[in-house]
């Protein structure tokens, strides 16, 4: 495929383009050696971008009937790309950059001034299409948004990452994902499930009455400067004068010094817990 792919380009390379009607030609001619036979079945967001509209229907079937092989998007750069899956309304499918302004927010650019994004855009509809058609029948029988979310992440390829984006309220969000007011109650759920698996991304501070994270507090390690810190209680040995994190005494389902070696066995007569501290979870 990739020799028949190589020999497409260099004809297609060969060959000047003229006019919209030529670049359509060639951008098909192209992904044939792909698999894509037909003009791949599109939905295009926003559909006021009426400008972009007659291109787009030479290279690509425009079609509402909600059997598509991807969304193209058409649109300009703004403060709303993480909400780009809620506005587009559908999964499982990529979304198309057209227009060079969404960023990780699509699956792939598409430029057809540019030779080197047609193979990008055909691979992953290819992709896309591919791993949809393996868990078809496993959707069919089962539904819910949950159960989308996972089904989203394997037809994508792309891990369900955070980033932060500090014009939300959220301050974070999940390219190539839903909002994440909408992705994170998902997310949660599966998770307690055993589907998903978390990673610390960030410590932040919410406001009580809004909820909004753009504050400027952090608590970080002086350290490191990493905000992966965990609260943990001191204990105080009175034989010794031991004052450290109760990890540093715990051993098993033991205390035990770790200055003077001896055992703590009972709470008031041995030791006390006079306080608790921060441990960074990075570089302690």
């Amino acid at each position: 495929m990739v020799a028949v792919g190589s020999t497409t380009a260099e004809i297609a390379a060969a060959v000047p383009i003229v006019g919209p009607e030529d670049i359509a030609r060639h951008v098909c001619e192209f992904w044939q050696a792909y698999g894509l036979f037909d003009r791949p079945k599109v939905e295009w967001y926003p559909r006021t971008n009426l400008a972009a509209l007659p291109l787009i229907e030479r290279i690509f079937k425009v079609t509402h009937d909600g059997n598509i092989d991807a969304v193209v998007f058409a649109g300009a750069a703004g403060g709303d790309l993480h909400k780009l899956r809620d506005a587009v309304g559908v999964n499982l499918v990529p979304i198309i950059d057209v227009g060079r302004s969404a960023g990780d927010f699509a699956d792939v650019r598409f430029d057809p001034f540019n030779r080197d994004t047609w193979a990008e855009t055909a691979r992953c509809i290819v992709d896309f299409r591919s791993r949809r058609q393996r868990i078809e029948l496993a959707l069919r029988e089962q539904h819910g948004p949950e159960l989308e979310l996972i089904a989203h992440i394997f037809v994508s390829g792309r891990p369900l990452t955070a980033k932060r984006l500090v014009t939300t309220p959220e301050a974070v969000c999940y390219p190539g994902f839903p909002s994440a007011p909408v992705t994170v109650p998902m997310a949660e759920a599966m998770a307690r499930r055993g589907f998903l698996h978390r990673t610390f991304f960030d410590r932040m501070h919410e406001c009580s009455n809004c909820s909004s994270r753009r504050l400027s507090v952090r608590e970080e390690c002086p350290k490191c400067r990493s905000a992966d810190l965990r609260e943990v209680s001191l204990v105080h040995h009175y034989r010794c004068a031991a004052l450290e994190p109760e990890d540093s005494f715990r051993q098993g389902g033991a205390l035990v010094c770790p200055k003077c070696s001896h055992h703590l066995r009972n709470y008031g007569k041995d030791y006390d817990k006079p306080g608790q501290v921060q441990l960074c979870q990075t570089c302690s």
